[in-house]
């Protein structure tokens, strides 16, 4: 299907994301600033769910092995996967060496740690403000708590994955949980759209597409900043580089 252009916005629709897109298929290929390396493979999902976890993680690892700072940009379950897929298996896709991978899978695993104590800490933090707000104790176990199962197939309507809205519904913090295009799509869906897709009130709603989209500002900054402290280092190299040339060229006029 063509159609005009359009631009992502924020769900406030006042803050545009600057991309410009035909469609859904082209956003998930476009990410904020044009920075295409960014970008998440789309994946046809096929009826044998062996298959496509396979392609799911050997494609994960394609992205990791062009640059490791895509790890911002995966979902928790993304990182279970690489995680858990065997460090032979990994090592050969990745072309390391199994030391090396068993490492890398240590590290993605510190990581995911890191990431579930942040989550714990703002549980902990929302559990005494709604005890001190509402005098009384939490009567009811939150539902984060409960297992997701991999729900791979593609829910028609609200055109995310089935396991992206459990998430959305069913777990504590879910905007710390998904990927960065999950984010992205939450985001330009807008509150209207999203209170249809999770049956929320709008209240609710508001504040997890708020909770989105600092998540999202916050992966954005880090991305940039490993940006540019890979230009600062290019650049460094490339001078200390121009100077060593320099100065043997100077020796060399000297000797003649």
């Amino acid at each position: 299907m063509t159609g005009k252009p359009c631009k992502v916005f924020n769900y406030t629709r006042q803050k545009s994301y600057g991309l410009a897109v035909p469609s859904i298929d082209e956003l998930k290929i476009k990410v904020d600033g044009g920075t295409a390396w960014m970008a998440r493979d789309s994946m046809v999902m096929d009826t044998d769910v062996v298959d496509a976890g396979f392609s799911l993680w050997v494609d994960l690892a394609q992205q990791l092995k062009q640059d490791l700072a895509s790890v911002i940009l995966m979902s928790d379950s993304d990182l279970q996967m690489l995680i858990d897929v065997s460090h032979t298996d990994l090592a050969s896709t990745l072309g390391y060496d199994e030391k090396k991978t068993k490492d890398l899978q240590e590290s993605l695993q510190r990581y995911l740690d890191g990431k579930e104590e942040e989550r714990q800490s703002k549980e902990i933090l929302q559990l005494y403000l709604k005890t001190m707000n509402s005098g009384t104790e939490n009567q009811e176990a939150e539902a984060g708590d409960l297992d997701v199962p991999d729900g791979m197939e593609m829910d028609v309507e609200s055109g995310f994955l089935s396991r992206t809205i459990m998430v959305l519904k069913g777990k504590t913090v879910p905007e710390t949980r998904l990927s960065t295009e999950d984010l992205q799509l939450v985001v330009s869906r807008g509150v209207e759209a999203m209170e249809q897709i999770l049956g929320w009130e709008r209240s609710r709603t508001l504040s997890l597409l708020e909770a989105c989209e600092t998540e999202l500002q916050k992966r954005l900054e880090q991305i940039q900043t490993v940006q540019c402290i890979r230009s600062n280092s290019q650049t460094d190299s490339s001078q200390r580089q121009n100077n060593t040339i320099t100065q043997r060229n100077t020796a060399a006029q000297r000797d003649q």
